[in-house]
């Protein structure tokens, strides 16, 4: 009885801890994703909101564009559009910050859940995975569509990671919800789960055609399951038109956008340890499936196609294939890191499998598992607390007192100049930027560009060449400047300093300053409809309304 009683007061302390863990580690997500908006994407997704809701889902050309109205432009994530247009309605960007900030938390609440609940896993390693899911996750604590794709991944994950024999009909009717949900919120996320989620029928196919025992029921299970995900998928207004239209776009920005870079980018531009971890965790699970990959190959080798189908019997196809399509994405795309986190948890149970002859005693793996969880939280804290904040306290005051908009971050005194003036035309800008303007000036503004990346090559290369720091240290890079900014048919230039080389004054006839402050100016052009505007400023002057700089 005493036993017993020891036994349950063990128990009941391990759980207050574990639940004293786990609030620790969601207070701090929940710093990091009250984060003030900085992305750049969140304002134009919200302009795109409020275009769908006024014109419906037949637009198709790209009526934000300063330069090139016509040309073609399928939203991608047309119901996402609308959500950030009806909260931003609402309640405003503090309405967006917080919807944002409380799908991440939910979705990290979910993930811990998931782990410790639907996956059976022990408290330590569940702590663990949260953990590395912050610090490879930490470069998109932001408002983007992303987080809803994050959740719809960690509500899958499981289904996807046990394979077919978890394909019931509560995992049909989920999975068939979520897509018809997912493809409309977020068509890219959807269209590349699909392509991840390919491995599991294929894996079956396999299965069925190298005569696997004990596989029976898989194959129709498999390919019911995707089915349930690909047809919702499929019967998406805009889903096949909208995913075809981005893959268009995505070669002409691709210099341009970093986190569209390989992840052993983060090598070269990486100044913390969180960048270098997250960096170098998709190559370590990669070596880590090498090891089950060699135990499946070696009685290939020894034995013909009856080893290899011993060797599938025990390591399931499923989730190898499944691991190297997540790993693929986590080395393609800085933006795809996290996902090694989940071709982690998917292929656990094969490298455990692998090392069952060498696995450690309990007591080693619960000191090595422990001195991986405080390096990660200590990674992530100087991360998302320290390297952005200086310290815990500063954090707090900034997310709760600091508004919605991180300071310094987009063009708010030039967006204001321009509106209260007035100001009706056609902007040249840097992306960083455009989001922002078509925010507060669409529909009587339009932007060169926006976060959408909807332009061609030479656009990426003239903003390139902008925004290079050395170009703009030498005057005689003057002339170069002014032909870019003359090649465009725009009204004004929003542009953050320096908009023009060190010593050099582009001439009165080309461009005029209206506007400037310690971030950035407007320039006018002095003809057409940036002439007209001139002439509305001049008469604001005499009204003592406008000093000019």
């Amino acid at each position: 009885m005493s036993g017993d009683g020891a036994a349950g007061r063990g128990q009941r302390a391990a759980a207050v801890l574990e639940g004293i863990a786990v609030a620790a580690l969601m207070a701090l997500v929940s710093v990091y994703a009250l984060r003030q908006l900085w992305d750049i994407d969140v304002f134009w997704h919200v302009v795109a909101g409020r275009l769908i809701v006024e014109q419906g889902l037949g637009v198709s050309r790209d009526t934000f564009s300063a330069i090139d109205p016509e040309r073609p432009w399928i939203p991608l994530v047309w119901g996402y559009h609308v959500l950030t247009y009806l909260i931003d309605r609402a309640w405003g960007l503090e309405g967006l910050r917080l919807a944002h900030a409380g799908l991440q938390i939910f979705a990290f609440g979910l993930f811990y859940w998931t782990c410790r609940r639907r996956l059976a896993l022990g408290p330590l390693v569940s702590l663990v995975l949260f953990a590395l899911l912050v610090v490879l996750y930490a470069d998109r604590f932001r408002a983007r569509p992303h987080v809803l794709n994050l959740n719809f991944e960690i509500l899958l994950l499981p289904w996807l990671a046990r394979g077919p024999r978890s394909f019931d009909r509560r995992a049909l009717a989920v999975t068939a919800l979520v897509f018809a949900l997912w493809a409309n919120l977020h068509g890219g996320g959807a269209f590349v789960f699909l392509c991840v989620a390919f491995a599991v029928p294929l894996a079956a196919t396999l299965d069925r055609l190298l005569r696997v025992p004990d596989r029976e029921g898989d194959l129709g299970r498999a390919w019911g399951w995707f089915a349930c995900a690909l047809v919702p998928a499929l019967l998406s207004p805009l889903f096949v038109r909208s995913v075809l239209h981005t893959f268009s776009m995505v070669d002409a920005t691709y210099e341009y956008t970093f986190e569209w870079h390989p992840s052993f980018r983060l090598f070269l531009v990486g100044t913390l340890p969180a960048h270098f971890a997250a960096g170098a965790f998709p190559s370590l699970v990669a070596v880590l499936l090498a090891f089950p990959l060699a135990k499946i190959l070696a009685p290939l080798a020894r034995e013909g196609a009856s080893g290899l189908r011993r060797a599938l019997a025990q390591y399931e196809l499923h989730r190898l294939l499944l691991a190297l399509a997540l790993l693929f994405l986590a080395h393609r795309s800085i933006r795809f890191i996290y996902l090694s986190a989940f071709a982690l948890v998917i292929a656990a149970p094969l490298v455990a499998r692998a090392f069952e002859e060498a696995r450690l005693a309990r007591r080693a793996r619960q000191g090595a598992l422990g001195l991986a969880l405080a390096a990660l939280v200590a990674m992530g804290y100087q991360s998302r607390i320290t390297g952005l904040y200086g310290s815990f306290g500063q954090a707090l005051q900034v997310v709760l007192h600091g508004g919605p908009l991180q300071p310094g971050r987009f063009p708010v005194a030039q967006a204001d100049f321009l509106a209260r003036t007035g100001f009706e035309g056609k902007v040249f800008c840097q992306a960083a930027w455009g989001g922002y303007l078509l925010y507060r000036l669409w529909p009587h503004a339009h932007v060169l560009v926006d976060g959408r990346g909807n332009h061609d090559a030479t656009v990426t290369r003239d903003l390139r060449t902008l925004g290079n720091a050395g170009n703009m240290e030498d005057a005689a890079n003057g002339p170069v400047i002014l032909s870019i900014y003359d090649h465009y048919a725009t009204d004004v230039i929003v542009h953050p300093h320096p908009t023009w080389p060190v010593g050099y004054r582009p001439p009165e006839e080309h461009w005029v300053l209206a506007q400037a402050d310690e971030l950035g100016a407007v320039w006018v052009r002095p003809r057409g409809a940036g002439a007209a505007y001139l002439g509305h400023l001049v008469e604001l002057a005499h009204q003592g309304s406008y000093a000019p700089p």
